[in-house]
């Protein structure tokens, strides 16, 4: 059993889910690097997208050989991660690997000097459990690594934008929550207060950029939340435990607002404020912002809205990927790749020959490393198309079974 999980095959890592929580931004036209790329799987998809370079990176080379076959026009290089050259790249993937590095903050680092202008680096990251700025030595199914606490981890982005994407999907034999995070280079900030004559500007100014403010981000409160460490109304709560699993902080919003919560939500934010200067970091829908400075006001708030959605600049926005891109993916490869096995057996007798005599270890190997090369047909009646039965009987067969672990390419073909 190889590390990614595709249509045909089951593998230790659920790679649908974890593109799923990955939230990756758009990438057509775009240059794109995985960094220990396994199998090939996000590179596909960003072929898939449109990207205008795919390369992928692994020290694993029996993962590369099945990468290239299935995405030959993708760039696999069998490297050493930490020398990645002087390339630069739209978008960097590094999913659930940064653990393996020497030196985590220095590789963090490396992979943020090979980023383009305006590029962004998307991590998945295990964090430790702990209020320690510290590594914490985590023992796995298979090895004890480190992973850094949520401080550390801060720490380490300390000098970089970054936002908390997404909980990631839980790896078996590995005890410690993944999170995905976006990381972009800085720009440098002009924030302009420009409001009429003793509007109170130099005051707000003063006050809200102390560099004693508290700052309350609406995603660390829902992860609280979601691990026992804040109290919160309990339909509040109850909706936070629902999306647990994921922990997409934006719907969470999103749902409290659509259950009519808005009044146990707001209370909710003015006694996390404690009565103190504070800066909320929060997405809040539209129709409830006014709503949400209101309140504040009436538990004795001054409430200034910077109101970042009209910035000029924008340096954060980001075009994601299209809606519903991730599951047309999943059927691209279907249709690419898998096959009914008794139909491309009965097409290519040759081939079940070749089987029987034991010397191809499966019908879907054959196909994946030399059929479709060949322009085998995958039916009788379906000569080249591609198309015909694809996967409709996969797996009822012997053959079919064979097909969910086809391992690396046989050294004889038919």
């Amino acid at each position: 059993m190889g590390y990614q999980s595709f249509p045909w095959v089951r593998g230790d890592s659920q790679s649908y889910k974890k593109l799923l929580a990955l939230q990756l931004p758009s990438l057509a036209g775009k240059t794109f690097l995985d960094v220990g790329c396994n199998e090939g799987f996000f590179c596909g998809y960003a072929e898939f997208l449109g990207a205008k370079s795919v390369t992928g990176v692994d020290i694993e080379p029996n993962f590369l050989t099945m990468a290239k076959t299935l995405f030959p026009g993708c760039t696999f290089l069998c490297e050493d991660w930490e020398n990645l050259g002087e390339e630069r790249y739209d978008v960097i993937l590094n999913a659930s690997a940064i653990h393996y590095a020497k030196d985590q903050k220095k590789f963090l680092d490396m992979l943020m000097s090979r980023l383009a202008p305006g590029g962004v680096l998307v991590l998945e990251i295990g964090v430790a459990p702990g209020e320690g700025n510290e590594f914490v030595a985590v023992k796995r199914s298979i090895d004890t690594r480190f992973f850094p606490t949520r401080a550390k981890l801060e720490e380490m982005l300390d000098g970089y934008a970054w936002k908390i994407i997404s909980r990631s999907v839980p790896q078996a034999g590995d005890p410690v929550p993944r999170e995905v995070y976006h990381i972009s280079q800085k720009l440098p900030y002009a924030i302009l207060a420009l409001d009429d004559p003793h509007a109170g500007k130099s005051f707000t100014v003063r006050e809200i950029f102390k560099p004693d403010i508290r700052r309350i981000s609406g995603d660390v409160l829902y992860y609280a939340v979601a691990d026992g460490s804040r109290a919160a109304p309990p339909s509040i709560t109850e909706i936070v435990m629902q999306n647990k699993a994921r922990m997409d902080c934006g719907s969470i919003t999103y749902q409290i607002f659509k259950k009519g919560l808005f009044a146990d939500f707001c209370q909710w934010l003015a006694e996390a404020g404690g009565h103190k200067d504070f800066i909320l970091d929060m997405y809040i829908p539209a129709p409830g912002r006014r709503g949400l400075a209101q309140a504040l006001e009436e538990h004795g708030y001054y409430v200034v809205n910077i109101q970042l959605q009209k910035a000029i600049s924008r340096p954060r926005a980001r075009e994601m990927a299209p809606r519903g891109s991730c599951a047309r993916y999943m059927d691209h490869l279907r249709q690419e790749f898998m096959i009914d096995v008794e139909a491309y057996l009965a097409a290519n007798p040759d081939v079940a020959a070749a089987l029987r005599e034991g010397r191809i270890r499966s019908a879907f190997e054959h196909f994946i490393f030399h059929g479709r090369a060949e322009g085998r047909k995958r039916a009788p009646d379906a000569a080249g198309t591609g198309t015909a039965g694809a996967g409709d009987e996969a797996g009822r067969t012997k053959e079919g079974r064979e097909a969910r672990n086809p391992g690396p390419p046989a050294a004889n073909q038919a």
